[in-house]
């Protein structure tokens, strides 16, 4: 036998091993689809199986259950073969996480790392519309009476760059965020927005601001960003003033974060972090909270401000540290502003926050 064919028959039995260790597992086949479609009337709870927001591809959750149970251990052969991509081989790059230094984790889908690299800029037209809606949106605002606030949530690498993995540069001149601050301040928006980079930038000396295995800031960054839109908003309300981080108490809990989750190692990679629990709690009812949609807190003090804050999820961290200075919070999860809700609410202040990442949704706002 040549040398040639014993190598033709091992890539062979090579190939059939490989593929027998994936068809094993589904050897009593797939759910089918239509089994675990949820009735026309029935809710649709979806999860994305596609990276891209928009356009993801999407599968109900049920689905995805019945998936599981038959592709036997699939969880368990991705768990491992993490592990070794990440222990044994070193590896940075995964389907939706970086590896940086230490072990710091950073998010690679809805191009947030084309964002920090600013691969992706505003077109001129991109900037005057959102400038039109904005601008528009704040008449509205103040027409009403009410104190309108922009809050772009600055991404975790544009707090933390150094802490990237070598080899990711910036390649463009500017930031979307930059570039629609020097546009407002062009065009003479008065739009109130509230750049939090400098004072997180100017914090981080003083502890973690984010946490290293999630997206998010940590309960320091949003202390930190929450007394930054309070003292934003006195101007007005001179009676919202953040309490000084003494008056919180420090508890150190281990955590595994989104990214960790995502990473899909076993175990997770985990981190040792800080939770700020106010000395003297305050009287906040939350009275609706569902994940996802929205969030409503109360106080029994009428002459507390009314807000409405539409937001993301970097917004979950900031309603402990805002709700006890509002007589009621509303906090729906969009990036649309929903005037009807504004009506019924009849707030003193509007507050819209969006990751940096997300900016180019503030096209979904209608000011009319």
């Amino acid at each position: 036998m040549t040398a040639e064919r014993r190598q033709a028959i091992r890539s062979a039995l090579f190939l059939g091993a490989f593929l027998a260790v994936l068809v094993w597992p589904l050897r009593n086949g797939l759910p089918a689809l239509k089994d675990a479609l949820p009735p026309p009337s029935g809710t649709f709870s979806k999860i994305p199986i596609a990276a891209a927001a928009r356009d993801a591809v999407f599968l109900p959750v049920e689905y995805m259950r019945r998936y599981e149970a038959h592709y036997e251990g699939r969880v368990r052969r991705v768990e491992i073969y993490n592990a070794v991509m990440l222990n044994a081989l070193d590896v940075h790059v995964f389907p939706t996480v970086l590896r940086g230094r230490d072990d710091w984790l950073f998010w690679t889908g809805e191009g947030n790392i084309n964002d920090y690299q600013n691969v992706q800029p505003f077109s001129r037209a991109d900037l005057e519309e959102l400038e039109q809606k904005l601008a528009a949106t704040q008449a509205r605002m103040a027409e009403e009476g009410i104190v309108f606030l922009l809050v772009p949530a600055p991404n975790k690498e544009t707090i933390y760059p150094e802490m990237l993995p070598p080899g990711i540069a910036k390649i463009g001149p500017a930031s979307r965020l930059d570039q629609l601050l020097v546009y407002l301040k062009e065009r003479h928006n008065p739009v109130s927005l509230l750049d939090l980079r400098p004072v997180l930038l100017a914090e981080k000396a003083q502890g973690l601001l984010y946490y290293r295995t999630d997206t998010h800031w940590n309960d320091l960054g949003a202390y930190t960003a929450s007394a930054a839109m309070m003292a934003t908003l006195q101007e007005d309300f001179p009676a919202l003033q953040m309490p000084g981080l003494e008056t919180y108490r420090r508890e150190s809990e281990t955590i595994s974060g989104d990214l960790a989750r995502l990473l899909l190692t076993e175990p997770l990679l985990s981190e040792t972090t800080e939770r700020l629990i106010p000395a003297a709690p305050p009287s906040v009812r939350f009275v609706e909270k569902t994940d996802r949609v929205i969030t409503i807190s109360e106080v029994d003090d009428a002459s507390l401000p009314r807000a409405v804050i539409f937001r993301d999820s970097f917004a979950n961290s900031l309603e402990p540290f805002l709700a006890g200075h509002f007589s009621r919070a509303v906090y729906p999860w969009t990036f649309g502003i929903d005037w009807e809700l504004i009506e019924r609410e009849q707030p003193d202040i509007v507050i819209y926050e969006l990751a940096e990442r997300y900016l180019h949704y503030m096209k979904e706002i209608t000011p009319e």
